[in-house]
């Protein structure tokens, strides 16, 4: 059936005020609203007390999110549905965290027609020197990483076999937790964690947490100008993407630089043309958050030119 004018132009007015109900899901994550909503039911001026923030603004932010099944809405009185409840931080399975991690992505889409005509990211300062500016940044951001389920290291360590390694770097290890879990898997295995000179607290205080200490020590450092020596197994997970083919090029260099004769280097990435259902529904929209960074996701064989071009072989 052909749909009619205005039928249409509702539809695209929804799509245009997208970014407000983006930017309302951000505000509601960052003052953890349905944490203290819960299992209740509350009105928007006992949460604006509970969270600091003004009333009337608040209660306007819950009730357009009313609209679209976040909460449940009776007069003034407000209630999680089972879709608001996904931005519980205290559930398995929460979304708080991917939420307010994906809303860093806003200023790129304000800026997209720039992008799309020049080919570079939006934004005149680095993200990622951005991002870690302060410790409460960097924190964020690797809490945002780690709430990913293809973040998990289980599937890596189910069909990696490491029995073989001695030393393996965690290249851009972030909080430490992939490390951590492949030495807890090998008992044998030394670990080496690089990551940004004002990232290392966090490293270091999960890997002391772990008693891993003996077995693993972290380096600050950045991988586009020398990158330690010692490991014969040199990781980068979910990296390579995050950079355009020059800067990719640079990295997997000095991975080259360093890597002795019996060397590995081991990515991990998502490539371009999964048939997986859930990476087909936002995937396209991914593509485009990574203008962010000026980075792409790549098929197979664009990775095996990455290394080619770096001096290494794929396999």
């Amino acid at each position: 059936m052909e749909q009619n004018q205005p039928d249409l132009e509702n539809q695209l007015s929804k799509m245009m005020w997208g970014h407000y109900v983006s930017g309302s899901l951000r505000t509601i994550a960052d003052l953890a609203i349905a944490d203290h909503l819960s299992n209740r039911t509350r009105t928007a001026d006992e949460l604006a007390k509970d969270v600091g923030c003004h009333a009337r603004s608040l209660y306007r932010v819950m009730h357009a999110l009313a609209t679209v099944g976040i909460f449940k809405q009776d007069g003034n009185q407000f209630s999680l549905t089972p879709l608001g409840n996904l931005l519980r931080s205290d559930i398995p399975g929460s979304q708080r965290l991917k939420i307010i991690g994906r809303c860093s992505f806003f200023d790129a889409c304000g800026k997209l027609t720039e992008t799309v005509k020049t080919g570079k990211p939006p934004r005149g300062d680095n993200f990622y020197d951005c991002l870690f500016a302060t410790e409460e940044g960097a924190k964020l951001f690797y809490d945002y990483l780690d709430s990913f389920s293809h973040n998990n290291p289980a599937p890596m360590l189910d069909n990696y076999d490491f029995s073989n390694a001695e030393t393996v770097m965690d290249i851009g290890g972030g909080s430490g937790s992939q490390l951590i879990a492949i030495l807890k898997r090998y008992p044998h295995l030394k670990g080496i964690l690089f990551e940004l000179p004002d990232a290392v607290k966090l490293s270091k205080a999960n890997i002391e947490a772990a008693s891993l200490t003996d077995r693993c020590r972290v380096v600050g450092g950045s991988f586009f100008d020398t990158i330690p020596g010692g490991a014969d197994v040199y990781m980068m997970r979910h990296i390579i993407h995050n950079w355009n083919d020059s800067d990719s090029i640079k990295i997997l260099s000095n991975v080259r630089a360093v890597l002795p004769d019996n060397g590995r280097v081991l990515l991990i990435e998502i490539l371009e043309g999964s048939e997986d259902e859930e990476f087909i529904t936002w995937w396209p929209w991914w593509q485009l958050a990574m203008f962010v960074v000026g980075g792409l996701e790549r098929t197979q064989e664009e990775y095996a030119e990455l290394l080619a071009k770096s001096g290494l072989k794929f396999n």
